[in-house]
């Protein structure tokens, strides 16, 4: 298992890269920031399908729009922080 975590100095919070070793598929847990993330998405050689955030404070979620641009991955929250089962960012 890969667990980086990324320090996003514009809100002083945590970013997470997760991922398998064996598939090459893994996810970016509060993606607050983009700073390095693409760096080391690319340096660990993974593929990224999905973005999770914990909850929908800015410091969690202020770059997924950007990152679902540069990487194409979906983005998906906890059903208490919108409506549905799992909230989808708007395409």
């Amino acid at each position: 298992m890969i667990v980086r975590a990324i320090k996003a100095p514009r809100f002083a919070s945590n970013c997470y890269v997760v991922g398998s070793e064996t598939t090459g598929q893994g996810l970016i847990i509060d993606p607050g920031a983009d700073d390095d993330v693409l760096g080391v998405i690319s340096e660990l050689g993974l593929s990224i399908p999905l973005m999770v955030a914990t909850h929908t404070h800015i410091d969690h979620i202020f770059a997924v729009r950007r990152m679902k641009e540069e990487i194409a991955a979906d983005f998906a929250v906890h059903e208490a922080e919108g409506p549905g089962n799992m909230q989808l960012l708007p395409e």
